[in-house]
């Protein structure tokens, strides 16, 4: 049998088994259909009035009226433990996938060897230097598609590490409301302490002369007593959200104010976008995509593991009897190459069993992407609702407020005449402070929750937010 004739068999043999390995990979779902029912607008624009578009912001910076927040959220960025150690697995995978990529090339390696053999009393040397080649020939594109998967992984990766960020520039946020409120509650309890003194004072004076009973005097001492323990609360949680921004900012811990309590950051209720638009910019989506996409590309190279390998093999090689250069150099070549086709016969089903098990994978993604879909959208439509509820709630509470304060008034006019005891007034003066501190969490909750939108709708902190 002539060379040519065994080259077309071994051709035609091979793309055989490429037509059945590719009849044999099961169909799963495309990634495009993850999202082929997303809705054209949001629930809410059907419900209420449309929302009008504002000029367009997609970083979250833009969004934030506070200058010393936005450089907490900077200090964060920079010297926040967990992001840091983020950055160097992300930069360690991308130095890893040289290793994939350099499988597709041949490989060069030196050789030098020396050996000494003795045979009766003759004693011999012998020196080699020489080169080794081996190159696997990536016919079916196994080798491309595991450099393919790795490159999705790896982005998946960066992806991963921009939403972190934006987690973290979150939580920063959300730390400074949440310790503004505190703040503002530790202000409210002590100007009701401060009330309750005052009352204490003029129930003592009446106690004294005969006008009240001690009964009314307990009950003002009590509610002292209660405010006092309320505001103790406050200061340990108050100091529990320092502790948290400081580790957050990566700071040991200390008594250096980091929030400007006497004022509410104005955060910017974020443009509205389209729900295509939504699933384009966000990091999450992003990553469960190329994540996908990893897995995808890895099913194929699992299937073509199946299919036969070619491998090359070559060596060239100069031998002498001395460690002289001239002579090594001097002497004759010795050079080899061989060429090889292995197909997997038996492994007990291992190759195969691999093979489904990494299309089972590859599902299971596509699912698991198709989450990360729907929950965006589901946590866009939560922030959208939430701000027109508490943007109506606070109307309310305004309203509730000034029927409050009137109330208020009114009790201590009919107190002053004896009308009603120091239980109405002090009930009165305890609905005006907790209808207060009801408004200082809404307003803070308002904040939080045009925060979480920017980020549901992938607001990066940069104005452009790209992987590259």
């Amino acid at each position: 049998m002539s060379a040519a004739v065994f080259v077309r068999l071994i051709t035609l043999g091979l793309g055989i088994g490429l037509t059945g390995c590719s009849t044999l990979l099961p169909e799963i779902n495309k990634p495009e259909q993850a999202y082929l029912d997303i809705p054209v607008k949001w629930q809410i624009e059907s419900v209420d009035q449309p929302i009008i578009e504002k000029p367009f912001l997609n970083s979250v910076s833009g969004l934030l009226m506070q200058s010393k927040l936005t450089s907490l959220i900077k200090e964060a960025l920079d010297h926040n433990p967990d992001l840091n150690q983020l950055a160097l697995e992300v930069q360690a995978s991308g130095l890893l996938l040289k290793q994939v990529s350099a499988k597709r090339v041949p490989t060069l390696d030196l050789v030098m060897n020396a050996s000494k053999n003795r045979r009766f009393e003759n004693i011999t040397n012998s020196y080699e230097f020489g080169l080794n080649v081996a190159w696997e020939i990536d016919l079916w594109g196994q080798l491309a598609d595991l450099e393919s998967a790795t490159e999705s992984d790896f982005t998946a990766q960066k992806w991963e590490y921009t939403a972190v960020r934006n987690l973290i520039a979150m939580s920063v946020v959300r730390l400074w409301l949440e310790g503004w409120a505190l703040s503002e509650i530790q202000r409210i309890e002590q100007r009701y302490l401060g009330s309750l003194n005052n009352v204490e004072k003029l129930v003592l004076e009446s106690y004294r002369d005969g006008l009240v009973q001690l009964a009314d005097l307990s009950a003002i001492r009590v509610q002292q007593e209660s405010t006092r323990s309320d505001m103790i609360a406050t200061i340990e949680l108050i100091s529990r959200n320092h502790r948290e921004m400081e580790l957050l900012l990566g700071r040991a811990p200390s008594a250096d104010s980091l929030i400007d309590v006497n004022e509410l950051p104005e955060i910017m209720m974020p443009p509205t976008i389209l729900p295509a638009k939504v699933i384009a910019q966000r990091p999450d989506i992003q990553a469960a995509f190329y994540r996908l996409k990893s897995n995808y590309a890895n099913r194929f190279a699992q299937y073509k593991a199946l299919l036969p390998s070619i491998n090359i093999n070559g060596s060239l090689s100069k031998v002498g009897d001395s460690a002289s250069l001239n002579q090594i150099f001097g002497s004759d070549i010795v050079w080899s190459l061989v060429g090889g086709v292995a197909q997997p016969l038996f492994n007990s089903g291992s190759l195969r069993a691999q093979a489904e098990a990494s299309s089972a994978t590859a599902e299971a993604s596509w699912w698991a992407y198709r989450k990360t879909v729907l929950t965006s959208l589901q946590e866009v439509e939560n922030a959208l609702f939430m701000e027109h509820s508490l943007a109506q709630q606070l109307d309310r509470l305004a309203k509730v407020r000034l029927e409050v304060m009137q109330m208020k008034s009114i009790n201590e006019e009919k107190y002053r005449s004896g009308l009603v005891d120091i239980f109405d007034l002090i009930e009165s003066r305890l609905a005006v402070l907790e209808i207060d501190a009801h408004i200082i969490q809404m307003k803070a909750a308002r904040m939080d929750n045009r925060m979480l939108l920017a980020l549901a709708m992938g607001f990066g902190l940069e104005a452009a937010n790209e992987n590259k």
